[in-house]
């Protein structure tokens, strides 16, 4: 089964700049490619091991002036090296949010 099949929701585009936050270093900065109801995929220069737990941070693009905060506890599914981006593509689970942050999400994808 390929990563395609493991996919139980459609992916909207989402390019924005976020924060990962890993406990007891520094926060890494990573770029948004796509999120769905179930996860999302960045692209960073860390290479975290599948299984790694961390939050990620980042403002959705809204239509008014505001941008709107989101943050989640997310796992690392997956991460591949793109030389073309010079970037790890990281694929991300969410695994905890806050009711606010789903009704962000939620939002977002409609």
């Amino acid at each position: 089964m390929n990563s395609a099949e493991l996919r139980r929701n459609i992916r909207v585009p989402l390019r924005c700049v976020a924060r990962i936050i890993v406990p007891g270093r520094g926060p890494i900065e990573a770029k948004t490619i796509d999120i769905s109801e179930g996860g999302m995929s960045v692209a960073a220069p860390a290479n975290p091991r599948p299984g790694t737990v961390f939050t990620i941070q980042f403002s959705f693009p809204s239509r008014q002036r505001d941008s709107v905060a989101f943050s989640s506890v997310v796992r690392v599914v997956q991460s591949s090296f793109y030389p073309d981006e010079n970037a790890f593509r990281i694929g991300l689970f969410f695994v905890e949010m806050s009711e606010a942050s789903k009704k962000q999400l939620a939002t977002f994808l409609v």
